[in-house]
């Protein structure tokens, strides 16, 4: 069993059932959070395998047609929103055309962030030096001050369930 294959079955353990109370930076999160991941088809499997993704991401999939993670059970506030796959490809392009100074080829905006208007974007150009790198787009800030989360995302996923959904690389 590899990384992403355990962090799926601890999100799956420990937090697709019921909902839980965290804590993120010492204080109780009043608010029980849940992670959910969306059922995979054969249909959708045929699919993921003729996309160029980068093969952590591209495996994360082969489990999971898009997932909330850590969303806020009461406000929805709070959390993850993994796009499914149909969800990609119009999303990316939406930001991409609201914002075209900042975007790059190869970028793929694949979630956002409950409650405020990050995005998570996966750079999947495998000519570039920063192939499956993970950025956290910022709403109003230009792409040199975005925030370069992960190098992977098996790197991303496994600190952010570390740190219970957390937005570590903001603390």
């Amino acid at each position: 069993m590899n990384s992403i294959e355990k962090t799926i079955g601890i999100i799956e353990k420990s937090w697709s059932t019921n909902p839980v109370l965290v804590k993120h930076n010492g204080y109780e999160n009043p608010i029980p959070l849940r992670c959910l991941l969306n059922p995979v088809s054969n249909e959708y499997l045929a699919k993921l395998k003729s996309l160029s993704l980068p093969p952590t991401f591209k495996e994360f999939r082969s489990f999971t047609n898009g997932a909330e993670l850590f969303k806020d059970e009461l406000y929805g506030q709070w959390g993850l929103k993994l796009y499914n796959i149909d969800e990609l490809d119009h999303e990316s392009n939406y930001h991409k055309n609201q914002r075209t100074q900042d975007f790059i080829l190869g970028d793929i905006i694949v979630g956002e962030f409950y409650g405020d208007s990050d995005l998570l974007l996966l750079r999947a150009d495998p000519k570039s030096t920063d192939f499956g790198y993970i950025y956290v787009v910022l709403p109003l800030d230009d792409r040199k001050d975005w925030y370069l989360v992960s190098r992977s995302f098996e790197e991303f996923l496994h600190q952010f369930v570390l740190h219970q959904g957390n937005k570590f690389w903001a603390t």
